[in-house]
């Protein structure tokens, strides 16, 4: 059994790289975090402008219908899902890290493509809901 004198013969570098490699792990695992965070934090954010900008949108049409109707004209709103689906898509088209002012038009007619089948899509179900 060694007695108290002797001591380890443990290299001076050994706990100067155990430290800076348990530094490391640490420094990757929080960047790690705030990544992902940050991600979370971006998307809370632009889901809230669709939403913002949908019912502003909506808002704005809803109040031109009801003039219409003081003045005696007919006047439809769409569901307020079409105006999110349509911001949806806006965004997204406009976005998208590989738009071009040569695929602008193309992009923004794929949004009019999926609004309108939207619309047309809750034409065809109120259709079906009024035949029951």
């Amino acid at each position: 059994m060694p007695d108290a004198s002797q001591t380890l013969n443990v290299p001076v570098w050994l706990p100067v790289i155990g430290t800076l490699g348990a530094t490391l792990i640490t420094g990757v695992i929080a960047f790690s975090i705030n990544l992902v965070n940050k991600r979370s934090e971006e998307r809370k954010h632009k889901q809230q402008l669709i939403i913002q900008a949908a019912l502003a949108n909506w808002n704005r049409d809803f109040e031109i219908a009801k003039e219409h109707q003081k003045a005696g004209s007919k006047a439809r709103i769409s569901p307020l899902d079409i105006y999110l689906i349509h911001q949806m898509n806006l965004i997204e088209a406009l976005t998208d890290s590989k738009l071009t002012a040569t695929n602008l038009t193309q992009k923004l007619q794929s949004v009019e493509d999926i609004t309108s089948a939207t619309i047309e899509w809750y034409k065809q179900n109120d259709r079906n809901n009024k035949q029951h």
